[in-house]
């Protein structure tokens, strides 16, 4: 049996409290824990728009290209967390494809997030 740890990171704090615990609904054995959301949901809700007002400047240029940074960094030759989730998911994810040889939509996402994530995917479905 694999266990995986997930963190919840709320406003930049990551919390590591591993109270809840997952199973996977196939045959793999693969959990994970994490911590409770129900714990925390008052650290996600702001209290007054106004705790949230430093969101208000990021203009979406500045969206962007922390995205574009993001799909730099997704990449399962050098990322050995993004690897690790990869692997975790594969073998449960392939059943999601028509046949073991076709993965799924998820695995293939997560090999290749570089087109989702650019700059030019994001302003092509995001721009107001």
């Amino acid at each position: 049996m694999t266990e995986f740890k997930v963190p919840l990171i709320i406003r930049g704090e990551v919390i590591e409290d591993y109270t809840v615990e997952f199973r996977d609904r196939g045959s793999g054995g693969h959990t994970f824990v994490t911590p409770s959301v129900e714990k925390y949901l008052h650290k996600l809700i702001a209290k007054s728009p106004l705790i949230l007002e430093d969101l208000y400047t990021i203009n979406f240029d500045e969206i962007c290209e922390y995205l574009d940074e993001l799909r730099r960094r997704l990449d399962l030759d050098t990322n050995s967390y993004w690897r690790e989730a990869w692997v975790g998911c594969a073998p449960n994810c392939a059943m999601a494809g028509r046949s073991r040889s076709e993965p799924s939509v998820r695995v293939r996402s997560m090999s290749s997030p570089a087109m989702c994530l650019s700059c030019r995917s994001v302003r092509f479905f995001g721009a107001p």
